[in-house]
This record gives C-alpha cells, structure tokens and sequence, in this order.
C-alpha cells in the first residue's frame, strides 16, 4: 500500500516538478521496506524503487549521499534475489546507471560514464557472484572504449582516462576466463592494454590494399592520419620557454583535433563498406591475433587480478589455448611483491639517479632473491611443467617466451625468476636455464614487429649516443668508453657506426641521425613521466628528445634501440596494463627489438652488459653482414649471465643485470 502510494507521488513530481511530492514519496517507500519482512517476495522489488527514487532527487537537488544510497539499496535487492530471478536485470541496471551518475560527476562525459558504469557493474559481479550477465556487462564496456579513449583527445587527457579505469582490462580478462570464454579473454586483452600505443600505430596503418580499389580514399585516410597524429601531441605540448597560448587559442586547436577524428571515423566507416574491408582497423579477432605470433616461440599472459592468477599460452596459428590456474600466485601476494620490490630498490639506493653515475647497488636482505624465488615456485616452474618446458628442455634448446604480463604484474622482473645461490640441494634452477625471455605490451605490438621484419630492408648502420654531461645531471664518464667499444667493434665488423656524444650531441641532429640509422645505442640519462609518457624523456647536451619527438620522425629503417639509460622499462602503477614506458613507445615508433631497464643502472656494470652483448651478436658474422635483431633477447640474456658468473648471486649481484629487459621481436 505505501510502495504504491509512493510511485503515485513520484509520479506526480515528475508531473508537477513539485519537491514536496518526491520527499514525501522517498518517506512512503522508507517506511514500507522497513514494515516489510526480510524474505517477502516484494522487498527487492521495493529496494529498486526506492534506489529509482533517490536517483531522481539526487538529479534534482544533487546530494550525492542520496546517490551512495540508492547503490546500497540496489545492492541489497540484488543480494534478496537469487541468480536468474527475472527481477534481478531491473537491479542490475539501477546499479549501472548509479555508477554512470558517479561517472558523470567526476568526469562529465557520457561515453566515460557508459564505460564505466558497464566497468563497475563487472567489478560489482567480481566481488560478489559470477554469472552472464557480466560478460554482456564488459561487452558494452569494450564497444565503448574506443570512443571514451578517443584519438579525438590529447595523449594526456587519454592517460588520465585510463587511470580512472585502471583495472579495466584485468577484471574483464579475469571474467572471461571465469566463464571459460579464453578467446575473449584474449581479444578483451588486446583491445585493453596498450591502448594509446596501439592507437599510435593504428594512425601508421599501411593502406596499400585500400589504394588498390580506393585511390582517393586512401590519400585521405593517410592526410588525415598525418595531422591526426601531429594534433593529438600539439595541444599539451607547448615549450616551458614560449608564452603559454590563449585560451580561445587552445579552444580553437581542441576543436580542430575533434573534428579530425572525427573525419577519420568518417573514413573509416567508408572503406569498411568495400567489400574485404568490414574489419578495417578494427579490434583483432582471436584468428588474427594467433597468427601475429611468430612461429619462433609462445606468447604467455599471465594476469594476477582480484578473482585470481590465471595463465593463457598461445602459440601461432593454433586453435587451441593452454589454460593454467596459479591459486598460490593470489593478487595481494602480487601488491606485496611489488612493495617488497620498491623497498628493496630503495634500500639500495637504485632508485636516485646516481646509480647510473657509478654507484654500485649494495644490499644484504636477501629481498630480491625472495622475490625471484616465489615467481619461479608460484609462476614460472608451475607453468614450464605444464607446458612441457620442465623437465625436457635445457640451456642447449632453450624456448623463445614472450611474457605478457597484465596488472600489476608487470612491474616484477619475471624474466628473472628463479632459485639462485648455493643454499639449495638441487642447486641453483632458473628461468634463464630453460628460456629465452622478451615482453610485450600487445601480441599487436609483436605481431607489427614480426610484419615490418619480414620486409626487406636498407642496412645504414649503427647510431651510438654517449653523453657523458648534461645540465643537472650526475656525470656519467662510462657512457664514453661504451660507445667507443660499438665504434670499435662495429668497424672491425666493416659495418657503418657513426658515433656522437658531448657537446656534439644536438637534440636536432641526433633526431635527423636517427633517421638515417637501422640501429641505435643509447647511453645517457633518461627519464619518466608517468603524467605523460610520450614526455618522457633522453637527456642530450642542449635538452631533452622526447619520446613524441622520435614517434614523429618517419623511421622508415628502424629496427633495434638499446636505451642504455636508467628507468627506460619502468611501468607506472596507476597504469600497470599499458607499458607507459620509453621501450615500448620506441616499438610503437616503429623499432622491432628494443633493450631497457626497469629501473637505475650502475654506469660500470652497464659497460659490461654492452661489451658482453654486442661481442656475442657480432661474433661468426661475414665481413659486411649486418646482425640480426630477432637475436637480441638471447644476446642479452648472455651478457647477463656473465656478469652473473662474475659476481655470483647475492642481491648486490641481482641489482646488476636483473633490470636489463628485452622487448619486442
């Protein structure tokens, strides 16, 4: 009698505008939940209108405790109904449309606050009880996501979007696995992380099909690509030193920028309607996924999320997906690992920017070798025994891994994993002895790489960049003789090097250098800006080349950077899915194979690992051949090891070489 009593004032309102009306219908339907029992069939139904109810005042008057109860009454009428109860969809979308009012609030965009509402409506279903609905859930959320981080908006603005969402790609991984869906999980995968790097590429896409049967619309698609690409930077890209622009300035570049994605969803929607071309520059089917993956090795995701750790190796062209449950491997065990890993880094001093200017790290705790333990018996060895790694494999026929990590994850050197020192019965066992191990912040991203190496390509020769001095910066006197050993090496192989440093470094010249090289050493301070990672950052001797200089320049060429620099791998944590690093910016440059590292680096021990590396990617090669990028993971594995037979396996050792990382091809 008071629920309905209760709809008829609301109604009215609605009606009339009249507050009164609305206050006294929140009143009514109060008081009948509070005289109904708890078990009454009717209760849900209540608590749905009375959440209905406060949303509206919430609209009308914005008291946002109104909206925080509406969402727990949503939640109790859902929790009343049992899963299938045709009520419980009703519920469902009250809690999504709270979340999209939150969104709102916070955001103020329709297309966020779809995405996620969708996003929290899964996150609701993971904290509490598993069923369909959530797969339609994170549907929706992924047809959206190409509009909530559009090309449409600077590369900050789609940073910071990201963040807000920034288990998104985690939990919807997670719930398709649950639900045994481990293709989409795969395509949710793709389409979620790396996004904006992903983007970047899509802007490079080669149209040579379209050309074909489209002249003219390929021309197009390529203008407007071009400008895309250089409007997406120019917005928040302006020189500390010039006047910062007007805002009707600033207004008017944001609306040019909106109106070329849009021209360029515009064209897109054109050449999807030539026959062969319905999925142009749309997000990859598994089909098309597997067969990015070289025939060289397998792709391994791993994700650590809050419903579990959940492995899924994939193979080329293989239809089958290996699924691989890790129930010790739990997502606080991740966090605590990863607090575990920054005390330890701290603790030895790694972390300042004089560890690249030869000040070795020194540490007695014994952390990282904790932590490298409980990857290999939590992670790794579980996965090699099922995927026929362990026991059969050895340092003699050692697997090609592309480690795909998700989360949180990402941030933990998994590529070092293992049981190191002399305490063990067994001896020391690690991943370096059964595998050879890359990164990837896509299978997109390699499968570019494994493209673009397949094509036939020009040999220019090396580029080695030392810059022993930059302004504010700690002197790093071994970047010198680094250089000169590739110079020396690379000559004696009668290869073309060219190499710059001091004052003869030039932001402008090494750019234009760059161009004209296949290879490029790097060994200088570098620097990340987790704000902005196309900001990010090399320090030359007149400033700084940023990354979005280097994704600019045509590197038509490009094929193998190692950033001898500190910090060049290192991830953020607000976006532990989208490798908001300098290395994987170099692959969306277009360079196949990249060396980093994941946080600083000793300036002698750096030496070391060139002089190791290059000696063995030179050694055997004919007079004027040039080497073979797709070899780089396995030569810097080997100078790894060395060092690590030089030092031995104390965490002052494990400092040395654990945060060298290959990624790419």
């Amino acid at each position: 009698m008071l629920d309905t009593l209760a709809t008829s004032l609301k109604a009215k309102f609605e009606y009339t505008g009249t507050m009164e009306d609305l206050e006294q219908a929140v009143y009514n339907e109060i008081k009948a939940i509070d005289l109904t029992p708890e078990k009454h069939p009717e209760k849900p139904l209540m608590l749905t209108h009375l959440g209905n109810t406060l949303m509206v005042r919430f609209e009308n008057i914005g008291n946002k405790d109104d909206i925080m109860k509406a969402l727990s009454y949503s939640e109790q009428a859902l929790h009343l109904l049992p899963e299938g109860h045709p009520h419980r969809i009703v519920g469902h979308i009250l809690a999504g449309n709270i979340f999209g009012l939150l969104a709102i609030i916070n955001e103020g965009s329709l297309q966020y606050s779809n995405l996620n509402a969708a996003h929290q409506w899964g996150i609701h279903h993971l904290r509490k009880a598993y069923s369909d609905e959530i797969m339609d859930a994170y549907t929706i959320a992924f047809e959206l996501l190409p509009q909530v981080i559009s090309i449409g908006y600077t590369v900050a603005h789609r940073y910071d979007r990201l963040k807000l969402i920034q288990n998104f790609a985690l939990n919807a991984f997670s719930i398709a696995i649950i639900h045994y869906q481990f293709k989409k999980a795969i395509e949710w995968c793709e389409q979620g992380c790396a996004v904006v790097w992903m983007q970047i590429h899509s802007l490079r896409n080669p149209v040579d099909s379209l050309r074909l049967i489209n002249p003219d619309l390929a021309m197009n698609l390529i203008h407007v690509s071009s400008q895309l690409e250089s409007a997406t930077h120019s917005v928040s890209t302006y020189n500390a030193l010039e006047s910062i622009p007007d805002f009707h300035s600033l207004e008017n570049e944001t609306k040019k920028h909106q109106a070329l994605a849009k021209e360029w969803d515009s064209l897109l929607h054109k050449a999807r309607l030539h026959p062969g071309f319905e999925n142009f520059l749309m997000p990859a089917e598994y089909t098309n996924i597997i067969n990015d993956i070289p025939m060289s090795g397998k792709v391994v995701i791993i994700s650590a999320g809050q419903a579990g750790c959940d492995t899924l190796v994939l193979e080329h062209n293989m239809d089958t997906v290996v699924h691989i449950s890790l129930p010790k491997f739990t997502y606080t065990v991740v966090v605590e690992l990863v607090q575990l890993l920054h005390k330890c880094l701290d603790t030895t001093h790694v972390r300042s920017r004089e560890s690249r200017a030869g000040r070795p790290a020194k540490s007695s705790t014994g952390d990282l070798n904790h932590i490298l333990l409980t990857l290999w018996m939590e992670v790794v060895e579980p996965i090699f025994k099922r995927i026929g790694i362990l026991p059969f494999s050895s340092s003699a026929n050692r697997q090609r891994i592309w480690w795909f990590p998700m989360g949180p994850l990402s941030l933990l050197p998994l590529h070092a994993a293992g049981m190191y020192g002399t305490k063990y019965k067994k001896g020391t066992t690690t991943i370096s002895d059964y595998a050879i191990s890359s990164y990837i912040p896509s299978i997109g991203a390699l499968g570019n790489a494994h493209k673009s190496a397949q094509k036939k390509q020009i040999s220019q020769g090396m580029l080695a960049i030392s810059q022993a001095n930059s302004p504010d910066l700690p002197p790093l006197p071994v970047t010198i003789p680094e250089c000169e050993f590739i110079e020396a090496e690379f000559s004696h192989c009668h290869i073309p090097v060219k190499h710059i440093g001091g004052k003869n470094a030039i932001v402008q010249d090494i750019l234009e250098q760059m161009e004209r090289s296949n290879w490029i050493h790097l060994a200088c301070h570098g620097s990340q800006d987790l704000k902005t990672p196309t900001k990010s950052a090399f320090h030359l001797h007149n400033g700084k080349i940023e990354l979005i200089d280097i994704i600019r320049k045509n590197l038509k060429n490009a094929d193998f950077a190692f950033l001898s620099a500190c910090q060049t791998a290192t991830g953020s944590p607000e976006l532990s899915s989208q490798s908001a690093h300098l290395a994987a910016g170099m692959l969306a440059a277009g360079y196949r194979s990249v060396v980093a590292t994941m946080w600083f680096i000793d300036d002698e021990r750096a030496l070391a690992i060139t002089k190791e590396f290059y000696h063995y990617l030179l050694k055997d090669l004919k007079k004027g051949e040039f080497p073979d990028s797709s070899r780089a993971a396995e030569a810097l594995q080997h100078a790894a090891m060395k060092l690590r037979d030089h030092l031995g396996d104390s965490d002052e050792s494990l400092m040395s070489w654990v945060p060298y990382v290959h990624i790419g091809l």
